[in-house]
């Protein structure tokens, strides 16, 4: 995050950056246009993976966006 806020100074780029629980986002209801997550949804078990899936629906406006990227197990051969 520190560095994050670093590279948006120097390209003056007005963002905020927060630190939370994706399951308890101390977010009001509609707030944000853009939830972005980088890699972490395959860190937490699938219980907290649903309730903050279900978080990050209730934190973004109508017609708000939500990016995920992540990694995922290749599984067999190529």
């Amino acid at each position: 995050v520190r560095l994050a806020r670093k590279k948006s100074r120097r390209a003056a780029v007005p963002a905020r950056f927060e630190v939370a629980a994706m399951e308890t986002l101390p977010f009001p209801d509609a707030r944000f246009d853009v939830v972005i997550s980088t890699p972490v949804l395959h860190h937490p078990p699938e219980d907290a993976k649903r309730l903050g899936l279900a978080e990050i629906v209730r934190v973004l406006a109508p017609g708000g966006r939500f990016l995920a990227c992540d990694f995922k197990a290749r599984l067999g051969k190529a």
